[in-house]
């Protein structure tokens, strides 16, 4: 702190995690931090990672996989577990340092966009937005975290992000105030990710 304001330098030294403050939190944050987190692994993909941010990058999306399910569920009936300890591991720390060493892509790009004109959690609209980039990547995988998504209360469709009603030309000028795409491995139009978005929301 410097003349009451906080400073930052560097990198973070040290994180310190109180697992039964975070355990008391409405299991809504719970779920959306696996939603951000499960993205991680999908975008790190698109950058020049060391061995050890890869192997910690797949690491980060098995945790969530086999544990969230569980996790979410002890969480509601007040059950501290390994499967909750091994998720907050998951979202904060394995997922926190792989992205410090990577960066976004499609998903979070378009979160940062849309995040303007919703009132979900960041974390909520991150894992639509990784459907929709598994979409456009023709990544079957998008039917693990669909049934993921439905078991913990993750959105889905366009109406659990607030955008039931927009119309192509909402999202054009929504997309517009996005920020621009340079981590994927073909130049997107709008139309094409509109389109993606429709086709998400479509999937029963």
């Amino acid at each position: 702190v410097d003349d009451g304001k906080y400073v930052i330098s560097g990198c973070v030294k040290k994180v310190l995690v109180d697992e039964t403050i975070l355990f008391s939190a409405p299991t809504r944050f719970l779920v959306s931090g696996i939603g951000d987190a499960l993205s991680t692994y999908f975008e790190s993909k698109y950058y020049d990672m060391s061995i050890s941010m890869q192997v910690l990058s797949k690491s980060c999306l098995e945790t969530l996989l086999s544990n969230g399910v569980q996790a979410v569920q002890n969480q509601k009936e007040g059950l501290v577990s390994k499967e909750f300890s091994n998720v907050i591991e998951a979202i904060i720390y394995m997922s926190g340092t792989v992205y410090g060493n990577s960066g976004p892509s499609i998903t979070h790009n378009l979160t940062s966009g849309f995040s303007k004109f919703s009132n979900s959690m960041h974390g909520e609209l991150v894992a639509f937005f990784l459907l929709v980039q598994l979409y456009l990547e023709n990544d079957p995988r998008i039917h693990e975290l669909r049934d993921l998504y439905k078991q913990i209360g993750l959105p889905c469709h366009l109406k659990d992000i607030g955008f039931s009603d927009a119309e192509d030309e909402d999202f054009e000028f929504i997309l517009s105030t996005c920020p621009k795409n340079n981590h994927f491995k073909k130049i997107l139009k709008n139309e094409d990710i509109i389109d993606a978005m429709r086709i998400v929301d479509a999937f029963e």
